[in-house]
């Protein structure tokens, strides 16, 4: 309860400086939108007669009221929207904005008034290889569950070594902490593209040449949760680079 009260004492005082300084924020844009579009039909009107057709993309993450308010322009009071008029892009997997109220489930009920003729799965992916999906496939079927996509390859070439490595890093210390543990895993990951590299092992398919070959730097790719320890990757590639000299290749 005190908690509560906290927060809207909060709340109240930031609307109050937000007054002052005749501002708005995101969520004010959102809400003021919603409601002029609520009280004022013919706002609604205007406003929805210059829509032909709405694409909305990465729809799992739309919260209750940006749903609202885009449907009042594409279908106003209805339960369907007009043939044609509305086309969504989105992927229960990917939803990533709960915090912000995002809910995913307003994708599936929309999905489902347009009937399955009205849906059209890309399951196909023209990125990864038929190995590397294999894997997500075996990873995430089990935790999502019956509503899991699998997604296809359209890539089948697949190299001859293992496509999945999971690297960990060592607590020797027995003191890991946050900093200690992205220090050690940046430090791991250079070490194993340095490797990588190194070795000469045929692991990169070249689509010209219809086979694989050694890897280069530039053909490595590090994906981040969050961009704050990309400095840490940084320092730990730069010195593995520069332990001792590349040895050269006969082209």
């Amino acid at each position: 309860a005190t908690l509560t009260d906290l927060a809207a004492e909060a709340n109240a005082l930031y609307a109050a400086a937000k007054r002052s300084r005749g501002a708005l924020d995101f969520e004010d844009l959102l809400d003021c939108t919603n409601r002029l579009l609520q009280d004022h039909a013919d706002v609604q009107a205007q406003l929805a007669s210059g829509i032909d057709q709405l694409l909305i993309d990465e729809c799992q993450d739309t919260n209750p009221v940006q749903m609202g308010l885009l449907w009042r322009l594409v279908a106003g009071e209805a339960l369907a929207a007009p043939p044609g008029k509305l086309f969504m892009v989105g992927d229960v997997k990917q939803s990533i904005y709960r915090f912000r109220g995002a809910d995913v489930s307003l994708f599936g009920e929309i999905a489902r008034r347009l009937g399955e003729d009205g849906q059209l799965s890309l399951d196909t992916s023209f990125r990864t290889h038929a190995a590397g999906l294999a894997f997500v496939n075996r990873l995430f079927a089990p935790l999502i569950g019956e509503s899991y996509d699998a997604i296809n390859a359209f890539r089948q070439d697949v190299p001859p070594q293992t496509p999945i490595e999971i690297l960990l890093a060592a607590d020797d210390d027995g003191d890991m902490n946050a900093d200690k543990a992205t220090s050690a895993q940046a430090a791991l990951v250079a070490a194993r593209i340095r490797e990588l590299v190194d070795s000469g092992e045929p692991v990169v398919w070249d689509s010209a040449a219809k086979e694989c070959r050694p890897a280069r730097y530039a053909d490595i790719a590090i994906l981040f949760v969050r961009m704050t320890a990309s400095a840490d990757y940084e320092r730990q590639l730069a010195a593995a680079a520069a332990v001792t000299p590349r040895p050269s290749r006969k082209s």
